[in-house]
């Protein structure tokens, strides 16, 4: 039995995705890599089986308090400085997960949330950074959620985007 081949640098992104703690099934499809193969990988990595259980489609799924969204604007403003302008891709997201961990070893970032994070900044759809008109701090805004409807960072948390 003949494996399909698989691209050296997309073994190297897979890998380096699960390390960071993107969900196994969410880095095969973006690679076009089985689920068996990926399951397999990830056993081979960390010695354990993959997550089970439905997937959080949203990054407002992940973001529960006012310390959530404020980390998730701080990791979405370092995400367009290491984008910087370009075109999405797998290097810039890696990049942006792996600074932000550097950044902030007390608390890293959930590499699922920050992966639908990045897609969903990208897709330029709901998800946007906004300036706060009453504290002039960039926040993460996604209309209709809890936590990310309003700037995390206002003492009030009743800041406005401009």
């Amino acid at each position: 039995m003949t494996m399909p081949a698989i691209n050296i640098k997309s073994v190297l992104f897979a890998c380096r995705l699960m390390e960071l703690g993107v969900r196994p099934h969410l880095v095969g499809h973006h690679l076009s890599i089985t689920h068996k193969t990926i399951r397999k990988w990830y056993w081979q990595l960390t010695g354990k089986r993959t997550k089970r259980g439905p997937l959080k489609q949203c990054v407002s799924s992940y973001v529960k308090t006012r310390s959530d969204a404020r980390l998730l604007s701080v990791f979405c403003l370092l995400y367009n400085s290491v984008k910087d302008g370009e075109s999405p891709s797998i290097e810039y997201r890696i990049r942006a997960i792996e600074r932000y961990n550097k950044l902030c070893s007390d608390e890293p970032i959930d590499g699922t949330m920050a992966w639908f994070a990045m897609v969903q900044l990208d897709s330029k759809q709901d998800l946007k950074l906004k300036m706060c008109k009453a504290c002039g701090v960039p926040y993460v805004h996604l209309p209709g959620s809890a936590h990310l409807n309003k700037c995390a960072v206002c003492p009030s948390g009743n800041g406005k985007s401009s």
